[in-house]
């Protein structure tokens, strides 16, 4: 058994003009953060998907940092593998539009691993609340209903609550 508990980071590729949606500079900036935190962490950062499946020996968690969706994910195909991880007991955490899979039927995994994920014209932040209501996650049960509504993409007439891209279990 090792004596540290490994994070391996994902970073996505470069796909942003330089200084935004830096996922190789936060990525290394994040591990370095655990290397020094003395929590008993190792962080490595691998640029993308690794090549060798030995990378996520004796891992602890992955982090995901990159763009999502149909045409960005680095882990796209990739879910069974994953899936195969998390059920060994490895963390799963995304970052950023990583939390956009590919497609719905990768977004049952995603509900699985952490609960929820974000669906492009579906999921809201509660950012897009009134300031009048506290910033995401502080809102309690009586305020959570009282959130205004915003137009549901899926079904005009009913609205959706206001709701955090990412759930916690």
């Amino acid at each position: 058994m090792l004596p540290y508990k490994r994070v391996l980071f994902l970073a996505g590729r470069h796909s942003h003009d330089h200084g935004e949606h830096e996922f190789v500079g936060g990525s290394l900036l994040l591990a370095e953060a655990l290397n020094k935190s003395g929590l008993g962490l190792w962080a490595q950062v691998s640029l993308e998907w690794p090549s060798k499946t030995s990378d996520f020996s004796d891992i602890a968690a992955v982090v995901i940092y990159s763009d999502g969706g149909p045409d960005r994910s680095i882990i796209k195909g990739r879910q069974v593998f994953l899936d195969s991880l998390h059920r060994a007991g490895v963390g799963i955490a995304f970052i950023h539009w990583a939390l956009e899979p590919e497609s719905l039927v990768a977004g049952k995994f995603y509900l699985d691993w952490m609960g929820g994920y974000y669906e492009r014209l579906w999921s809201v932040n509660l950012i897009e609340c009134s300031p009048s209501f506290p910033p995401c996650g502080m809102l309690d049960n009586n305020e959570l209903d009282r959130a205004p509504r915003k137009p549901d993409s899926r079904n005009p007439d009913l609205g959706s609550r206001m709701k955090s891209i990412v759930y916690a279990r």
